[in-house]
């Protein structure tokens, strides 16, 4: 697996000086996550998830990347390759998931295209929080494994589901949905996971939930900003959908696209 994870850093220090890209967002959370610990300024929001206000993802994002740019004294460069190398780490957990499903050999494999697949690679070449919320997808599926697999790591398995789909929506609210994920996931291992206690359950939905509590508390620090914008846009009839689509030919075609993108 060494072999594999230097392929997967060699392949995103591809082009590695042209590819860095640091705009606008990249700035405007460069300077806020500094700002978190050279000036007090604590964060409970992280950068805008929309164009709406009081939509933002967590803030999370900002304390991880503010000692990275003081680290490299604010050279988005340096923080690039630290994207890189988490990114290119993603070759361990996605072996564990063949490992844990299929077999050491699945295992490998699927490192080998998550190592060469083109939208890894887009994801590890952006500094931005969507790529720190990709790699816990891995993680999702490992605990679904160990739950599916061994009977002594059902608990250990659960958390890893639940804190994992937490970390996914602090990064990046919009993949929220991944909860769906989870519920359907524990429908399908229900026979496994049933017969945990109640003092089990609540220990591990207490813990696996915590990275997402700064949602509901930047909520009540903002009097239900975030709240009052999504009802507000789903009010006004606001769509995103471009003319002549509906909402089910946008998703087949996005889900076709997925794969095809993807070959």
């Amino acid at each position: 697996m060494t072999c594999v994870f230097i392929i997967s850093f060699s392949v995103r220090m591809i082009n590695f000086r042209q590819s860095v890209y640091f705009g606008y967002d990249e700035a405007r959370d460069a300077y806020d996550s500094i700002n978190i610990y050279t000036k007090g300024d604590l964060k409970i929001s992280g950068p805008p998830a929309s164009a709406f206000k009081g939509i933002n993802h967590g803030p999370i994002y900002l304390y991880f990347i503010g000692p990275l740019f003081l680290l490299g004294r604010g050279d988005p460069y340096f923080v690039s390759i630290i994207f890189r190398l988490i990114n290119s780490l993603g070759v361990l957990l996605v072996f564990a998931v063949g490992t844990t499903y299929f077999g050491k050999i699945a295992g490998i494999f699927a490192s080998l295209l998550f190592a060469f697949s083109y939208e890894q690679y887009i994801y590890g070449i952006f500094t931005g929080n969507p790529a720190l919320s990709n790699i816990f997808w891995p993680v999702l599926f490992i605990g679904a494994g160990l739950i599916s697999s061994f009977s002594k790591k059902v608990k250990p398995g659960l958390f890893l589901m639940i804190v994992s789909t937490s970390f996914i929506a602090q990064f990046d609210l919009i993949l929220s949905y991944s909860f769906l994920v989870v519920g359907v996931l524990l429908i399908l291992l229900r026979d496994k996971v049933r017969k945990l206690k109640f003092g089990d359950w609540f220990k591990i939905l207490t813990l696996g939930f915590l990275p997402v509590v700064s949602y509901p508390l930047a909520e009540l620090k903002n009097k239900f900003l975030g709240v009052k914008t999504f009802l507000s846009i789903i009010n006004s009839n606001f769509s995103t959908l471009p003319d002549g689509q509906t909402r089910w030919s946008l998703f087949i075609n996005n889900f076709v696209g997925l794969f095809k993108d993807n070959i």
